[in-house]
């Protein structure tokens, strides 16, 4: 008996209707089967599977590359074991990173170490102490200042005096006396004026008393004050104010001699001494 394979074919806008699409077949048996027919048979299914497995491998191949262009999500988002629960219920802060799970290795911590000497620290202990003295102790420092410049000026004649083979003690003293002898005829030829012209000044008071009342007469307001003042000077109520300003000036002269002492002794040790005291503020400042 014949076999004979009828079937139906469409046409397909892909192959251009050159290759056969069973969609169905049905077969109708006459007899025996023919060689040919089989071999067509097996040929064509042949064909088909060559076909579907290109297709296959095609398919493949542009799945593979858009699995290449597109960045594999764990890359992105990389994974983040889930926090577990405290006693609380609260869930640990998480930020997402972007990029790989790499971490950067922390930069080295760096001590910088800073040795002071501790000659600095004495020297600015030092000055900071001096500068709280001066600030305490100021009208104490002036004099001492005074005494430093006088030394300063009288020096050199000593040195001389030392130079040519006189003692320094006696050279300290030779010119310490030369000092105090300049004051002296300063005073001498300074004073007897002033005391001169002072004396005139009492002795022309009253004259000037009047000239002065002349001139505040044209003025009433300065005239009242000045008759107020004149009535409380009589009746002693205002004696307590002359009597604290000679107090006052009584110890401003007191004060004032047993400072010119201090800057004298002061100068004369400076001169005794001094270029050893130069000597030692020198290395301490320096």
């Amino acid at each position: 008996m014949r076999k004979f394979g009828m079937g139906r074919w469409s046409r397909s806008s892909g192959d251009g209707g050159r290759g056969p699409a069973p969609e169905e077949e049905s077969t109708v048996t006459f007899g025996a089967s023919s060689p040919d027919s089989e071999r067509r048979r097996e040929e064509r299914e042949r064909r088909e599977a060559t076909e579907r497995g290109e297709e296959a491998d095609l398919r493949g191949e542009r799945e593979g590359l858009a699995d290449d262009a597109t960045p594999d999500q764990d890359e992105i988002f990389p994974a983040v074991p889930e926090p577990e629960d405290d006693a609380d219920g609260d869930w640990a802060h998480v930020t997402p990173i972007i990029g790989t799970t790499d971490e950067t290795p922390e930069a080295e911590k760096t001590v910088t170490k800073i040795e002071i000497p501790a000659r600095t620290i004495i020297v600015v202990i030092g000055t900071l102490f001096l500068i709280w003295l001066l600030v305490e102790v100021w009208p104490i420092f002036l004099l001492v200042f005074l005494a430093f410049l006088l030394s300063l000026a009288l020096l050199p004649p000593v040195r001389r005096l030392v130079e040519r083979g006189m003692p320094r003690a006696a050279a300290a003293g030779i010119v310490f006396l030369i000092l105090i002898g300049a004051i002296a005829g300063f005073f001498f030829i300074v004073v007897p004026p002033l005391v001169t012209q002072g004396q005139n000044f009492v002795d022309n008071a009253p004259t000037y008393l009047a000239r002065f009342e002349r001139i505040i007469a044209n003025y009433p307001e300065l005239n009242q004050r000045y008759q107020d003042l004149q009535a409380q000077a009589e009746e002693g109520t205002s004696l307590s104010l002359p009597v604290g300003q000679i107090l006052s000036l009584g110890s401003g002269v007191v004060g004032g001699v047993a400072n010119f002492f201090f800057v004298l002794v002061l100068t004369f040790y400076l001169l005794l001494e001094g270029e050893r005291s130069y000597r030692f503020l020198a290395r301490y400042f320096t």
